[in-house]
């Protein structure tokens, strides 16, 4: 019998889940109706066509979202979303990128510190060969004494707080012995006690901060968990008489911050390239351009004036930013508390 190339089915219903036929796909499941045999080749390109079907909506996405800010948030609340990505996908691949070319330069710079040399007076080692030294008082002193002079002192250090104490325990006996109005607050002796328990542990402020960074580096993220709806919310209010869904605004934020990963990695990558006297201008460039994306964006999406759409994104931006950096504080304290 010789092999026929399309065979079409001639049933009146679909033979996938026997939902009846109405036009050339099954409306209950989305199957084709008529269903045909096809060479080998033919099955490969199909096969290579859906795979890169997600590749497609993400740069026609990307493309869309640069060229026209607010454009992919304008469609998505009018309902026309099918050849855009989703917010949700979009928002997890870009983030997912960035902090992987976060990771990459982090664990790069680790590498270039632990060749830095150490010097003390007549004696220099490195920080590799400091740390196998930990049990000799004499390096340990001197590289106690080396941190605490050094400038560029570690993020843990923000938190920690001035004693004359050399344990926690003689740190417990003196503010037993103070009275209750001149004692360290709760936090302060929180800070202080958490400070001793890992110079006790790591024995290196060294490591300490190394960990500490990396903590960090790994917490980072659940920021933007946070913000990321704060920053709806930010917009539901001061659109409050607009006829927008929380989710519509949700929607503008996830875009949003996709944009500003992008341009962050973009900014990461100039300073690499540039020279180091170009940071702060491209830093400022950097902070110019979202600035005007967001206000386009708003501009297309909620159709305000200018004049409106200025002093709502100037209102946004600054509770952002402080929700930013408080949020970020509250990062170093947590990191540091579970250190």
């Amino acid at each position: 019998m010789a092999y026929q190339r399309k065979v079409y089915h001639r049933d009146e219903n679909c033979l996938n889940c026997g939902y009846p036929l109405i036009g050339n796909y099954c409306g209950q499941c989305g199957q084709k109706a008529h269903l045909h045999k096809d060479n080998f080749l033919h099955m490969v390109l199909h096969f290579v066509g859906d795979y890169f079907h997600y590749d497609n909506k993400f740069w026609l996405t990307l493309k869309t979202m640069f060229v026209s800010p607010g454009k992919i948030t304008a469609e998505f609340i009018a309902g026309r979303r099918v050849k855009y990505l989703n917010p949700i996908q979009l928002y997890i691949f870009v983030t997912a990128l960035s902090f992987l070319f976060l990771l990459g330069g982090s664990k790069k710079g680790n590498r270039k510190a632990d060749s830095i040399q150490i010097t003390t007076g007549d004696l220099q080692i490195s920080k590799k060969d400091s740390l196998k030294m930990q049990s000799d008082s004499l390096y340990r002193d001197s590289l106690k004494q080396l941190v605490i002079e050094n400038p560029k002192r570690g993020l843990s250090d923000l938190f920690s707080f001035e004693n004359d104490c050399n344990s926690k325990e003689d740190y417990n006996k003196q503010q037993a012995a103070l009275p209750e109005n001149e004692r360290n607050s709760w936090l302060q002796s929180f800070f202080i006690r958490k400070s001793f328990d890992l110079d006790k542990e790591y024995q290196s402020k060294d490591m300490i901060n190394k960990i500490f960074m990396e903590k960090m580096t790994h917490n980072f993220p659940k920021v933007f968990f946070v913000l990321l709806p704060f920053f709806a919310l930010l917009l539901k209010l001061v659109y409050i008489r607009k006829p927008f869904f929380y989710i519509d605004h949700v929607i503008f934020s996830l875009h949003f911050h996709a944009i500003l990963f992008l341009v962050l990695d973009l900014q990461k990558l100039l300073s690499k390239i540039l020279p180091k006297n170009s940071t702060a201008f491209v830093l400022l460039g950097v902070v110019a351009a979202l600035s005007i994306y967001l206000f386009l964006s708003m501009r297309r999406v909620y159709n305000s004036s200018v004049v409106k759409t200025l002093i709502k994104q100037v209102l946004v931006f600054s509770v952002y930013g402080l929700g930013f950096v408080l949020m970020f504080i509250a990062l170093l304290a947590l990191t540091f508390a579970f250190l």
